[in-house]
């Protein structure tokens, strides 16, 4: 079985609640009965993974307890477990309730629900993460929803997919507070809605009552609207008295419309109290309107402050509407293609075609005005602040190029498959092959080995570098073993990221050198272990072979840990050896898989943009533990399967079992896949 790789970037920003009760297994002897019986068992602190794929037909309520429940992961397999059509899950904590940490992780819903209350006087926490909802029947209204309605509320929501309507005047995420603190953080979720009824909200964040507030972050959320619904996303302050403050955060957002329909984009409404609104580097297309400020009604007296900031938007009839009573909210570096706004725009504003992709893609295209004109000041200032990830909404790295692109997607990266031929191989016995479109000398590229099972094409595991030929004026993929052959329809996935501060190259020096390993001194890596790193040997670095597989190793701690490449053979690192680096923080699109099985030498990637696409380029690095030094003299490749149990999924393939402490970092382009499927939500979703 697979893993979703959710499960290991839910805590990106949020780390993942503490249960450190008892694990019971489900169903097991320490779990016996019904789901709900062995829930009823538990007690706060405790841990309830599903092991079974059944679907589980019972609705589930946690009540006051602070559980985890989630997916059950042994030796042999890691469960995905689902629950029948109609079910929900519930965990409501009574006005009596204490403090409460609740983690709902990885579990399918079918025309079902999640739904999380705190009605104390004292905390909850509430971990959403990786939920996989579906609609099939219109009147099964699918939703999460997170509502506090008591003392202080915590909740974080990452790599959520939902797919259909929520309830009328709902929406598919609501984070609804009732004369309480909410502090919540929704990042990289993927709402997909419906045909339906008018008044559905992809993300709606209330404040209510005459207290009501919080701190709300809303960071790489994708959504795509109806022609019926009506906003994609909406922050809404209805306090009673100028007691309420709703502090509203949207970076790096996108959300797609239906052209014709009569939906808002992004809409900011308050009624009386503080709406501290901060709107930066969100993508609105194809929207009625695209970004709106407004008082909730014509008597409102709301106190607006904030400001709307380097967003592209692509609208039908008004891009920026900015109600006269929100004055204090500033806007400028703007991207607006629309008819009219009722604002008056800031002096860096642009007003012209926004150079898009295909109407279904909204990605900036060669050419558009969006591309590095952003204000980098005010997006880097406001990542800090917030505490949020530098990236873009398709969770890749959010500076390319000069400087970041306006809007939610960053323009640069380019991802493809090479294949050798006769054509582009030379004489029969050559071990070059040469990449028809790759002539810059200043790119730095990765490769990955990949194959297609079957194809008729021997597996093989040759070691190999890129190296620029200034003969033939392009780069190449050659093997670092010239007496290896490369045969006709081998092939590789060929990423060649935008230019940037975290793709640098690195050289072994005497220095930062020793025995197998040579360290990486970068602010893209230094003190950052959660890092995603791909590494590959560039011959142009050094003017030498390198024929040993390699692993970027994280050794130290704190501050002063630092990232190595490593031969994993155990050969000593040459001095001299020269690398190409790319790093960026985690998210659903690049990730580190779990520690591989000891014995194994198959390995699922379980990814939305990969399963059932084949046309997909992933990358992937080799990572070992610092503390396991075994000598792993086989190299690995990534293979989609089409004929065994694991048919439709890409995975890590080696020619010998993995050794110890070994997993890998993926990367995945969703732009590359965008382009190579033709749809913009792969599997009903984007990534």
């Amino acid at each position: 079985m697979g893993i979703r790789v959710g499960v290991w970037v839910a805590g990106l920003l949020a780390l993942p609640l503490a249960h450190a009760g008892v694990v019971r297994d489900w169903p097991g002897a320490s779990c016996a009965g019904t789901l709900q019986a062995c829930v009823d068992a538990s007690s706060s602190g405790d841990q309830v993974r599903i092991a079974t794929n059944t679907p589980v037909d019972e609705d589930v309520d946690l009540g006051d307890r602070g559980i985890a429940l989630i997916p059950a992961t042994t030796l042999i397999a890691t469960y995905r477990p689902s629950f029948a059509p109609g079910r929900s899950i519930r965990a409501v904590a009574s006005a009596a309730a204490g403090d409460v940490e609740v983690t709902l992780r990885g579990l399918h819903l079918v025309d079902g629900s999640v739904t999380v209350h705190y009605g104390g006087t004292g905390s909850a926490a509430y971990d959403l993460s990786d939920l996989d909802l579906s609609q099939t029947s219109p009147a099964a209204p699918v939703s999460i929803r997170v509502q506090a309605a008591g003392g202080t509320v915590t909740a974080n929501l990452s790599g959520n997919r939902i797919a259909g309507n929520p309830s009328a005047y709902g929406g598919s995420i609501e984070l609804m507070s009732v004369d309480a603190r909410l502090d919540a953080y929704a990042a990289f979720n993927r709402i997909e809605h419906a045909q339906g009824d008018l008044k559905k909200t992809g993300i709606l964040v209330d404040a209510q009552g005459d207290s009501a507030g919080g701190y709300v972050r809303l960071f790489g959320n994708d959504v795509r609207l109806a022609a019926t619904s009506t906003d994609g996303i909406a922050f809404t302050q209805r306090a009673g008295d100028p007691a309420g403050a709703l502090y509203a955060r949207a970076y790096s957002n996108a959300v797609h419309c239906v052209a014709g329909g009569q939906m808002r984009g992004m809409s900011f409404s308050g009624s009386a109290g503080t709406l501290d609104l901060q709107a930066v580097n969100n993508t609105v297309d194809r929207c009625r309107t695209g970004i709106r400020v407004v008082p909730a009604t014509s008597s409102s007296s709301p106190g607006f402050a904030g400001l709307v900031w380097n967003n592209l938007v692509v609208a039908d009839e008004m891009g920026l509407q900015i109600d006269a009573a929100a004055a204090a909210v500033t806007n400028d570096y703007n991207l607006i293609n629309a008819a009219s706004n009722a604002a008056a725009l800031g002096s860096h504003s642009i007003t012209a075609p926004a150079g898009l992709g295909v109407a279904t893609w909204p990605r900036p295209a060669a050419g558009s005005p969006a591309i590095d004109a952003a204000d980098a000041s005010t997006l880097a200032y406001g990542i800090v602040d917030n505490g949020l990830p530098l990236l873009d909404v398709d969770g890749l790295r959010r500076t390319k190029g000069a400087r970041a692109d306006i809007g939610a997607y960053e323009y640069g990266d380019v991802a493809y498959a090479h294949v050798a031929s006769a054509g582009n191989t030379g004489n029969p016995g050559d071990h070059v092959t040469t990449l028809a479109d790759e002539t810059d000398p200043g790119a730095i590229l990765f490769a990955t080995r990949a194959h297609i099972n079957p194809d008729g094409i021997p597996n093989s595991y040759e070691r190999f570098g890129v190296w620029f030929s200034l003969f033939a004026g392009h780069w190449t993929i050659y093997h670092e073993n010239t007496a290896a052959p490369i045969q006709p329809g081998k092939r590789w996935h060929v990423f060649a990221p935008a230019p940037g501060g975290t793709v640098f190259t690195h050289v072994a020096a005497a220095a930062n050198t020793g025995a197998a390993r040579t360290r990486i001194d970068s602010a893209a890596t230094n003190g950052l272990p959660g890092q995603i790193l791909l590494v590959r040997h560039d011959f142009n670095l050094d003017g030498a072979y390198h024929d040993h597989p390699v692993a970027v190793i994280w050794t130290g701690s704190g501050t002063s840990g630092r990232w190595n490449i490593g031969n994993v053979d155990g050969a000593d690192m040459d001095v001299g050896a020269g690398f190409n680096v790319y790093a960026q923080p985690p998210s659903p699109n690049a990730f580190r898989l779990p520690p591989a099985m000891l014995g194994a030498s198959v390995q699922v990637i379980d990814h939305p943009l990969l399963d059932g696409t084949p046309c997909a380029r992933p990358q992937v690095t080799m990572v070992r533990d610092q503390y396991e030094d075994g000598a792993i003299d086989a190299d690995f490749m990534v293979e989609y399967e089409t004929l065994s149990s694991i048919a439709g999924h890409w995975l890590v393939r080696s020619p010998a079992p993995f050794g110890r402490g070994v997993s890998f970092n993926v990367v995945v382009d969703p732009a590359q896949v965008a382009e190579c499927t033709d749809r913009l939500f792969a599997d009903g979703f984007d990534g």
